[in-house]
C-alpha cells in the first residue's frame, strides 16, 4: 500500500543510512524471491545463460529453490524480460517491515532465527538454499524477506567500506558505488545481517556469489508496465 515510513536506524551500522522520512507509492512486489524454475524459463524462451549451479543444487535440480549467483545486470535482463522491474531501495525496505513501524526486523525488535532461513552457529551451516516460502511472511504477505538469498535492489549506492564517508540514495554519490543488495542469506548468522535496514553495494557484473538472488517489482503508476502487464510470462506470473 502507498504510505510513509522512516528509511534506515541512523548510527546502529555503517551500512545503514541516516534515518530519514520516505513517501512510498502504492507497489506490488513478488511474495516470493525468483526461483529456479522461473529463472530457467526466462533463459530457455532468451537463450540466456544459466550461472553454474552450486553444491547445494546440483544440476539444479531443486526447482522450487532461490536461484542463486546471479549478477545485477542478470537481475535486470530477467525483470525486463517479465515486463518487470527491480525494486528500489526505498520500495524494498518498506516492503521488508511488513508495515510495522521503526522495527529493527520484520516481526519486532529482538533477532529470532528461527523465523528465517540462515545459518545458526556457524557460517554457511545451514547448507544452501531452502525452497521458497518455507518460512512465515511478514506482515505484507511476503516471504523471505529476509534469509535465504540476498536480493537486488534498482540503485546505486556509495560504499563506505572503502573509506568513503557519505552514502548517496542516487547514482551521483562522490567516490565508488555498487547495486545494493539486501536482506542476508541462508550464509549469514547474526542479528546485524538482517536488520530490514542493512544493506550493502556490489559491481553489477559480478557472478559468482551463491547468496545473490531477486524478487521483482510492478508498479500500477508505470503505464508503460500496465501497457505490457498482459505480456507476462506465465511462469512467472504465480509469484505475483
Amino acid at each position: 500500500p502507498k504510505g510513509s515510513f522512516n528509511m534506515g536506524f541512523g548510527s546502529r551500522d555503517e551500512e545503514e543510512f541516516p534515518q530519514l522520512g520516505v513517501d512510498v507509492e502504492g507497489f506490488w512486489l513478488s511474495k516470493n524471491v525468483v526461483t529456479v524454475r522461473q529463472y530457467q524459463a526466462f533463459c530457455k524462451q532468451t537463450n540466456y545463460s544459466m550461472p553454474e549451479p552450486p553444491s547445494f543444487n546440483r544440476a539444479w535440480r531443486k526447482k522450487n529453490h532461490p536461484i542463486v549467483g546471479i549478477s545485477w545486470k542478470d537481475a535486470a535482463v530477467f525483470c525486463r524480460w517479465a515486463k518487470l522491474d527491480l525494486p528500489s531501495n526505498s520500495e524494498w525496505e518498506y516492503a521488508a517491515r511488513g508495515g510495522l513501524v521503526d522495527k529493527l526486523y520484520p516481526w519486532g525488535d529482538v533477532f529470532d532465527p528461527h523465523k528465517i532461513h540462515c545459518s545458526k552457529k556457524e557460517y554457511l551451516d545451514s547448507g544452501g538454499t531452502a525452497p521458497v516460502g518455507s518460512y512465515p511472511a511478514n506482515g505484507y504477505g511476503l516471504f523471505d524477506m529476509m534469509g535465504n538469498v540476498l536480493q537486488w535492489c534498482k540503485e546505486r549506492v556509495s560504499y563506505r567500506h572503502l573509506g568513503l564517508h557519505k552514502h548517496s540514495y542516487s547514482s551521483s554519490g562522490e567516490g565508488w558505488q555498487g547495486y545494493t543488495i539486501r536482506g542476508g542469506s541462508w550464509a549469514h548468522l547474526g542479528s546485524s545481517m538482517f536488520l530490514c535496514a542493512k544493506q550493502d553495494a556490489v559491481l553489477d557484473d559480478i557472478r559468482l556469489i551463491n547468496t545473490w538472488g531477486l524478487r521483482c517489482v510492478y508498479r500500477p503508476t508505470d503505464t508503460k508496465v500496465l501497457e505490457q502487464i498482459q505480456s507476462v510470462p506465465s511462469q512467472y506470473k504465480h509469484a505475483l
